[in-house]
């Protein structure tokens, strides 16, 4: 009984120590730096490119080029006839269509390019006779 109750004082002994034993914890050696303050450059940091020539404005003929390519380009527009009119306040599409499946299509290939600009849907759908 005697040995019984000192291997278990030594046993508690032993993982006292070893509780002990362990370093407190510690933060890693590198941290993220803080972002830089506005208008600060950090070392290595490229200046921003300032010589870069301006973006040319988009102008409302681009826009209609770039809708009807995407129309034209549409393998599930096949058999559709959509023109496409552009000014500075709308965007215009007129035709007709074989189904409501192509109608949507031509209007999302329209609003991908028309920005903020409200399209005018005048697309007919081809009644089947």
């Amino acid at each position: 009984m005697k040995l019984l109750q000192l291997g278990t004082v030594l046993l508690f002994a032993a993982f006292a120590t070893a509780q002990e034993a362990q370093p407190p914890y510690a933060p890693p050696p590198h941290e993220t730096p803080p972002p830089p303050i506005t208008g600060e450059r950090t070392p290595g940091q490229m200046p921003p490119d300032t010589q870069a020539p301006a973006t040319p404005p988009v102008t409302n003929a681009d826009i209609q080029q770039q809708i009807q390519k995407k129309i034209s380009d549409e393998p599930g527009l096949a058999g559709a006839n959509v023109s496409v009119s552009v000014d500075d306040r709308s965007i215009v599409l007129t035709g007709t269509v074989e189904s409501q499946e192509q109608h949507d299509v031509a209007l999302k290939m329209a609003q991908s390019v028309a920005g903020d600009r409200p399209i005018d849907d005048k697309l007919q759908i081809r009644s089947k006779a």
